[in-house]
């Protein structure tokens, strides 16, 4: 019985080391960029709160959310950030399409040729909660936004880090 014991820890500790080592070495996607600013748009379509988690999402991932100059322009090679969410009415619980999307200036105004350095689109339909579906929306930006490389500030060029 005693001897049993001793394998069933020795296993446990192998598989606890094994996992600790395959989790350190695991890499994560970096976005490097001269200063991690991001433009967004304030939005007047109820979706306020999504906003605000996704400000709160985007400073997690060490980026510096911004508003845009005049609610609409950005600075050339500037990012922006794009938010827009969909409820399509199917049946009474209305389901949650969330797209996000980081793109790169080329221009003064934001334009859908821009080079797109992450966009993801989420639909979810449940949990069935509410029937307006906020808490399926929160949800769905939590999910686009696992995927949502950190940014790495590497300063200008000349710059002194």
């Amino acid at each position: 019985m005693q001897r049993r014991h001793q394998n069933y820890i020795k296993q446990t500790l192998f598989a606890l080391l094994t996992l600790l080592v395959v989790t350190t070495s695991a890499q994560e996607f970096i976005f490097e960029h001269s200063d991690c600013v991001i433009r967004f748009k304030e939005y007047d379509n109820g979706e306020e709160k999504l906003l605000k988690k996704a400000i709160s999402l985007l400073k997690e991932r060490s980026y510096s959310p911004q508003q845009m100059i005049e609610n609409k322009r950005v600075l050339p090679g500037e990012l922006y950030f794009d938010l827009e969410v969909t409820r399509p009415r199917k049946n009474i619980f209305t389901a949650c399409v969330v797209n996000v999307a980081i793109r790169k200036a080329k221009a003064s105004l934001p334009t859908p040729r821009d080079e797109t350095i992450f966009r993801k689109s989420i639909k979810r339909r449940v949990p069935r909660i509410t029937l307006s579906g906020g808490e399926r929306c929160n949800l769905g930006l939590k999910d686009a936004f696992v995927h949502i490389p950190h940014c790495k500030n590497i300063g200008y060029a000349g710059e002194k880090k």
